[in-house]
């Protein structure tokens, strides 16, 4: 599985989903994989396109490995051993 997180206005990951085109020019399609909080006209599942401008963040998860993934970088470095440890079994892959 890939998936491809944009944060900012959406404030939420998409998931890529089927074989299907998912690049498209400047524009990225997916599914909101979780429901967004502050953006009502907005549903779980929902299908999406952002472009490239609209991404302030992503990450790609292939065999364990994540690429990308920038603001979780940050954080795990000024995190402390317990939290680390969280977000390893939350998010069980590790940086490329």
């Amino acid at each position: 599985m890939v998936r491809i997180s944009c944060r900012g206005l959406l404030t939420c990951p998409t998931r890529v989903v089927g074989k299907g085109k998912i690049v498209e020019g400047d524009s990225f399609r997916g599914v909101l994989a979780s429901q967004p909080e502050s953006i009502r006209n907005l549903r779980f599942r929902q299908p999406v396109t952002v472009t490239r401008s609209q991404v302030s963040d992503w990450m790609i998860v292939q065999d364990g490995k994540a690429k990308g993934c920038f603001t979780m970088r940050v954080l795990d470095k000024r995190a402390n051993a317990d939290q680390r440890k969280a977000r390893k079994q939350r998010f069980p892959f590790t940086f490329e």
